[in-house]
């Protein structure tokens, strides 16, 4: 039943079925059904009920006789339902650090039909369609034709819902991409998510001395700055390097993310 103040959210030419709560008057009652504010009625019916398509937010009113009047027994407001705006929460690496790993947090798991990922290769502005999640499948896609040590990417998100409505693009995020300029002097291009600011507070700078797997911290580098020198290079012939970030506000996918690696520098002479 619907109740003056009630608001129903529906698919554009999806079929809403509406009762009317109340009974006023003498039986038989008619209902005067009105989606204009009661200047024409666009049903009449003894029964209470009414099916209304939407086309667009619209308020439906139902109307009883009452001597040469009709008083407003109920009304409701149709809406039409909008996709949810499904934002990204981070671009990494896998854990053989050769491919990125896009991952996001469901906005609305049982509003969405499937997420759709886009790609762009830094700093281009043109983004190409990658992937279509199922809104049942793990958050994150695992971009295997990506190439981490080779350039940077953005990354985007929308998602399309069950009424068939695609949401706007997220924001990009952009990976790290490291970088050698040989005798020990790295720079990288940051991580970036558009059109914010703040959310990296440090890059920790890596090193692998042996090329075993067994990392190091060598620096911790303000937010602001992309590039940091190894002074003891020269020593190690075999090391590997990378720049890991921390965000300050992580979000919680299916797994927990809260870092972002880069790729993996290998020693150059």
């Amino acid at each position: 039943g619907i109740s003056s103040g009630d608001s129903i959210s529906s698919c554009v030419g999806q079929p809403v079925i509406l009762t009317a709560n109340s009974q006023y008057g003498v039986p038989p009652y008619t209902y005067l059904w009105t989606t204009d504010g009661g200047q024409t009625f666009v049903n009449t019916d003894t029964v209470p009920t009414y099916t209304f398509y939407p086309q667009s937010t619209t308020t439906v009113s139902c109307y009883v006789p009452c001597g040469t009047d009709s008083s407003l027994l109920d009304a409701v407001v149709v809406t039409l339902a909008a996709a949810p705006y499904q934002p990204l929460c981070i671009v990494t690496t896998d854990t053989a650090l050769t491919e990125n790993i896009v991952v996001w947090e469901k906005a609305d798991k049982y509003a969405t039909d499937s997420f759709y990922l886009y790609r762009a290769v830094t700093p281009d502005t043109v983004y190409t369609q990658i992937a279509q999640v199922g809104r049942d499948s793990l958050s994150e896609f695992e971009d295997t034709s990506a190439l981490p040590g080779s350039m940077s990417y953005r990354y985007k998100i929308n998602l399309k819902d069950t009424c068939g409505n695609f949401s706007a693009l997220s924001p990009y995020h952009q990976t790290i991409y490291l970088q050698s300029l040989g005798s020990g002097n790295f720079q990288w291009i940051p991580y970036e998510i558009e059109d914010s600011a703040g959310f990296v507070s440090n890059y920790d700078f890596y090193r692998d001395s042996l090329g075993n797997g067994n990392w190091q911290l060598l620096a911790s580098i303000p937010g602001s700055q992309t590039s940091v020198s190894d002074t003891s290079y020269g020593l190690y012939p075999n090391a590997r390097y990378k720049v890991v970030v921390t965000l300050n506000n992580p979000c919680v996918p299916s797994r927990t993310f809260t870092t972002i690696t880069s790729n993996i520098i290998s020693h150059v002479n």
